[in-house]
């Protein structure tokens, strides 16, 4: 459930930021399950995120670390000298090649 905030203006905006489609379709399917969540957007590399931020100001940014072009923290240091805000959700998957 939202913060008290939030309750009063309607589902969070939500922009899902991941260079694999798989993970951004599961992503936005779970989130669309629930009333209090609204995905405004998708990017698959750094820079259509920061394109996505500036068009659609959304509430929350789920961001993978690991990305074409621009990667997550790079999008993070950008996004520090915009004026809108955003929440952000980093997210990464690692893989051992060891075990």
């Amino acid at each position: 459930m939202p913060p008290e905030s939030q309750q009063d203006k309607g589902p969070v905006r939500i922009v899902i930021a991941d260079d694999h489609s798989l993970v951004r379709n599961g992503l936005r399917r779970i989130l669309e399950q629930e009333t209090d969540f609204k995905v405004i957007g998708e990017a698959s590399d750094g820079d259509e995120a920061l394109d996505c931020i500036r068009k659609l100001n959304p509430d929350v940014l789920l961001l993978d670390v690991a990305m074409p072009r621009t990667d997550g923290l790079q999008v993070l240091r950008e996004l520090r000298l915009m004026p809108n805000s955003v929440m952000v959700v980093m997210l990464t998957a690692a893989i051992d090649k060891n075990q």
